[in-house]
Formats: C-alpha cells, sequence, structure tokens
C-alpha cells in the first residue's frame, strides 16, 4: 500500500528556510563573544609570561648576575630570549643553579616583551612588569 503524496511527512522548504535563518542569526551573536574570549585568554598568557620573566629577572638580579642584554644589541626581546635559553648559576659563593623562562615561541617573546622594562635597581639591570604594555 502506498501513502498519497499529501500524507506524506517531512520539512517543507519554508520550515528548513526557517531554522537556517535562526542558525545564522544565533551564530552571529556567538561568535563576537567567543573571538573577544579568545583575544582575553591570548592576552592573559602574554600578562603571565611577562609576570614569569620578570620573575626569573629579579632573581638572577638579586644575584648580582648580569643578565639585560642592552637596547643596541636586542634589549628586552634579547634579554627574553636568553631567559628561554636559561643562564646556569655557578659561583661557589652565590646560589647556585639554572635559571630559565622555558617554552616561549618566538612570537610569545614578542609579546611579552610589550609589557616588560627595563630598570636599574639595586647594583644590577632587571625587568620589570608593565600590565598596561605598550
Amino acid at each position: 500500500m502506498h501513502k498519497s503524496a499529501d500524507k506524506m511527512k517531512g520539512f517543507t522548504i519554508q520550515e528548513m528556510l526557517l531554522v537556517i535563518l535562526a542558525i545564522g542569526i544565533l551564530s552571529a551573536i556567538a561568535l563576537p563573544t567567543v573571538g573577544n574570549l579568545s583575544g582575553r585568554a591570548k592576552v592573559a598568557k602574554t600578562k603571565n609570561n611577562a609576570q614569569r620573566i620578570q620573575t626569573v629577572s629579579n632573581t638572577l638580579a638579586s644575584l648580582g648576575v648580569a643578565h639585560v642584554i642592552p637596547e643596541s644589541m636586542g634589549g628586552v626581546e634579547a634579554t627574553i630570549r636568553l631567559l628561554r635559553e636559561g643562564l646556569n648559576v655557578d659561583d661557589p659563593l652565590m646560589t647556585e643553579g639554572f635559571y630559565q623562562v622555558p617554552g616561549l615561541t618566538d612570537t610569545e617573546v614578542a609579546l611579552a616583551a610589550q609589557y616588560l622594562d627595563v630598570v636599574y635597581d639595586l647594583d644590577e639591570l632587571r625587568l620589570i612588569y608593565d600590565s598596561s604594555g605598550i
């Protein structure tokens, strides 16, 4: 037994277009919010990296270890790259150890540099965190 065409169940083209339109509207509303969250997460990660770098720089400065590279030789970014590779402090009069900020990509180095400044503190140059960035 065959069903007649007027008794077949299914969606009309109008119903399908209405659903597609609704999905499109909801997507248009949601995408800026998702994009904004992604941007804020990137800024938060960058600031966290800059704070980690400051911590290592403060430690090295307190030990009297020269580690800040002059601006003429790359400045803050070059210093961050040095700290990414790490410094071995093996003076018997100082605390021995390996000081490093691992896992930073070149892009993350450039972004973190926007939140760091060089200061002369006590007897040594060091990097300090500036939350306002450039």
